[in-house]
């Protein structure tokens, strides 16, 4: 009992030095992106509480090296949504073949998307309380980032004045993005390992409810027509709602690729290439969308081959 306590506070450990990092590592900001990889690796191996306990000896470290604040901030944003993953990705229920029926991947995504919005709503709060509202005070957080580009900071000027408006989104849904990373790095360690309490998600079969189409209708719809506030709710929201289909672009692209020769390789260029440049971004989510509305997964099967 004591290795499994002494397990779970030293992977809390881990995923506080790589948020501690940013601060005397070169290349130490690229690593706090994975604070959260050590956390669903105790959840997905020791449980739910291994994950707690895991997140309160990291929280409990960030406290004693930047203070209260950011040991709560990290509590809430890193840990508290990797704990209600984690819960939810271990329900299972017994299937009708007698085997486990794992929580499906839609599912994890909604949930991911039910902490995202309340993130989002809270951060276009915080800097709609800012002097200058949302756009002064995000104006403010461009000044300060440009001059990491030295030479070429007024080159990139004009790149993120277009941005600046759905700037929240974006972060919101880089969050997401991570987080849903983070979560495949932990399972994949622990499968490596011979600890994963579940077996990997089919990202292939990965379905949304309808209701996620909906929230990003009202969102674009938002977008286009609301004035004002609502307007900037209405975009960055339908930013933080694209993820959902971005992940459901992923898996249609698993479908579709199933049986091919050198799968792995292919995959691994084209989640490189998402990483890197916006247009193939652009082209898994609207895979996302068609599959939303016309089934391409079952479209794209092969006879006799199941998606």
């Amino acid at each position: 009992m004591l290795a499994y306590w002494a397990g779970a506070a030293v992977l809390g450990l881990v995923s506080a030095a790589l948020l501690l990092a940013a601060a005397g590592v070169p290349g130490g900001v690229f690593l706090t992106g994975f604070t959260q990889a050590p956390l669903f690796l105790a959840g997905l191996s020791l449980g739910l509480p291994g994950a707690l306990a895991a997140s309160l000896t990291s929280s409990l470290a960030v406290v004693g090296t930047m203070g209260l604040v950011g040991g709560v901030a990290h509590l809430i944003m890193t840990a508290l949504p990797v704990l209600v993953l984690v819960q939810r990705a271990l329900l299972s229920r017994r299937a009708a073949d007698g085997g486990a029926e794992w929580y499906p991947p839609g599912l994890l995504i909604v949930w991911l998307t039910g902490l995202a919005i309340p993130a989002l709503a809270l951060l276009l709060l915080l800097l709609a309380s800012a002097d200058g509202g949302i756009a002064g005070a995000v104006q403010r957080q461009m000044d300060a980032f440009l001059p990491a580009f030295g030479p070429n900071q007024e080159a990139m000027r004009p790149y993120f004045e277009q941005i600046a408006p759905i700037f929240p989104g974006l972060l919101v849904a880089a969050w997401m993005s991570m987080t849903v990373v983070n979560g495949a790095i932990g399972q994949a360690i622990a499968l490596k390992a011979g600890r994963a309490l579940r077996p990997a998600p089919d990202i292939a079969a990965t379905e949304l409810p309808r209701g996620v189409s909906l929230a990003l209708i009202v969102a674009a719809a938002l977008a286009l027509i609301g004035p004002g506030v609502l307007g900037v709710i209405g975009a960055n929201g339908t930013v933080v709602l694209t993820v959902p289909f971005l992940l459901l672009g992923f898996a249609v692209v698993h479908a579709a690729t199933r049986g091919f020769k050198a799968r792995g390789l292919l995959l691994g260029g084209i989640y490189a290439g998402t990483a890197l440049t916006t247009w193939p971004v652009i082209v898994i989510v609207a895979l996302g969308l068609i599959e939303q509305g016309f089934g391409l997964k079952r479209r794209l099967a092969a006879p006799g081959r199941e998606v």
